[in-house]
């Protein structure tokens, strides 16, 4: 009876850090949101034995010309899913400060629809991404299908952070129905021998000078290196002044500038 009743508290809390989290989130002056914009998604508080699931929207994704969805890493629960709302508020913040004026409609979404691993021995064999690839890809490919215009209308980007990188690789490979995918912090792109030339996407990698992450690639079963010049993929550009692994969508960086000019397809202005 304890075990049950602390589950049960624990799924409360969880819930109850959500939703602290969906109202906090427009709060900021930098994101450059409102309340009305935040749009709770799919959402189960028992999904993964209580570390539970969610996609929050900032923004309407089914009228949105450029849609982003932000893939986490390891640790990330329903309760912690501040850190990819944060980076998801930044990335559509990023979008208004490039061009206030004609800018197309554009929605951001922090998505935790997998388990997300508990620590790096919980990663090592890869099984959360086996398992969430196929729900990454149902997901994208419901935005594009979904859309009150037509499935052709939205440009669809999907960054994926750390171990977020090979969830997203292998969804990318199976048939995931986006135009651009972004890795960062990645330790590999979830499948071995493979190329950006074996997929139907745009593929583009970014890393900061002393990101840690290359000491997840001496695990062999992360895939390739997308930030390798065998497996060429496009480079996104990132400050001197970024740093470590966490450290990428930032208010004002350069790596948060180029990936809002991915996220709206202005690709020659990369720099």
């Amino acid at each position: 009876r304890f075990d049950r009743e602390a589950a049960i508290d624990r799924k409360i809390r969880s819930a109850e850090a959500l939703w602290k989290q969906l109202t906090e989130v427009a709060k900021p002056s930098d994101n450059q949101l409102s309340p009305e914009e935040v749009f709770l998604l799919d959402f189960d508080i028992d999904f993964a034995n209580g570390d539970g699931k969610a996609a929050v929207a900032l923004g309407d994704p089914g009228t949105a010309e450029h849609v982003g969805v932000v893939v986490p890493g390891i640790n990330t629960a329903v309760g912690t899913i501040e850190r990819t709302l944060d980076q998801a508020a930044v990335l559509r913040a990023t979008v208004h400060a490039i061009n206030d004026q004609d800018l197309p409609q554009t929605a951001t979404i922090a998505w935790l629809g997998y388990d997300s691993p508990n620590g790096l021995e919980d990663a090592a064999n890869r099984a959360e991404a086996h398992q969430g690839s196929p729900w990454l890809k149902s997901f994208v490919n419901g935005l594009r299908s979904g859309h009150m215009i037509s499935p052709q209308a939205p440009h669809i980007s999907v960054f994926g952070h750390s171990y977020g990188s090979v969830v997203t690789g292998m969804a990318a490979l199976d048939g995931m129905k986006a135009d651009d995918v972004v890795v960062y912090g990645s330790p590999g792109i979830g499948r071995s021998f493979v190329t950006a030339k074996d997929f139907e996407q745009r593929i583009w990698a970014a890393e900061t000078k002393d990101d840690p992450i290359w000491l997840a690639r001496l695990i062999p079963f992360m895939g390739s290196n997308p930030t390798s010049a065998r497996f060429g993929a496009r480079k996104v550009p990132v400050g001197n002044d970024q740093s470590g692994h966490s450290g990428y969508l930032e208010h004002e960086s350069q790596a948060a500038l180029n990936f809002a000019r991915v996220l709206l397809g202005r690709l020659k202005d990369l720099g």
